[in-house]
């Protein structure tokens, strides 16, 4: 059911040194940039998204988003199992 991953979010503690590197990788920046808290970036289909925080100690590393054709019936196939993406330890998400 999962067509591909959308976006990954990562968290940065140097958003200049971040956004120079994915731009040396081929990405090309879409949205704010180096003074910005938050910058996205894109290399054909593929988002890569930078959160940064001065404090960050490489504890929590960001997240991934997958694109589903359907999102509900992807939902009500993990239950029987007992998975949700709520489950996930110490996070929440919404829909």
């Amino acid at each position: 059911m999962i067509q591909h991953i959308s976006a990954v979010t990562f968290a940065v503690h140097d958003m200049v040194r971040s956004v120079a590197f994915y731009e040396r990788l081929g990405f090309e920046l879409l949205h704010d940039g180096e003074s910005a808290a938050f910058s996205s970036l894109n290399a054909g289909e593929t988002v890569v998204n930078l959160s940064a925080n001065p404090r960050y100690e490489h504890r929590w590393w960001g997240r991934v988003i997958f694109r589903v054709v359907d999102v509900d019936g992807l939902h009500r196939a993990m239950k029987p199992s007992g998975s949700s993406p709520k489950d996930r330890p110490g996070q929440t998400t919404g829909r």
